[in-house]
């Protein structure tokens, strides 16, 4: 449980800031089971427990996600000029 899309998210992040705005992702067996919190947390969103502790990226915290904050506003609108497609 301490496998991560982390990674995959950094590499999102790089990819729209030079300004790719079509992101495919290739979903395979890659054995990480986080649910995308890792990817999500590079692209700025922050997941808490119900203590408001924030929760490292990972699969570990999945069951003790309570809430989910988005990213600051300019980085939202960013990622919504982006289309995601997993293949």
């Amino acid at each position: 449980m301490e496998t991560t899309t982390f990674g995959v998210g950094e590499l999102m992040a790089y990819a729209i800031r030079a300004g790719c705005r079509e992101v495919i992702v290739g979903l395979s067996g890659s054995a990480t089971n986080d649910t995308g919190i890792g990817m999500l947390s590079a692209l700025g969103w922050s997941f808490r427990s119900s203590d408001g502790r924030r929760l490292l990226h990972g699969g570990a915290g999945m069951l003790e996600v309570s809430s989910i904050e988005p990213p600051a506003p300019g980085t939202l609108a960013t990622l919504r000029a982006c289309a995601f497609f997993g293949a």
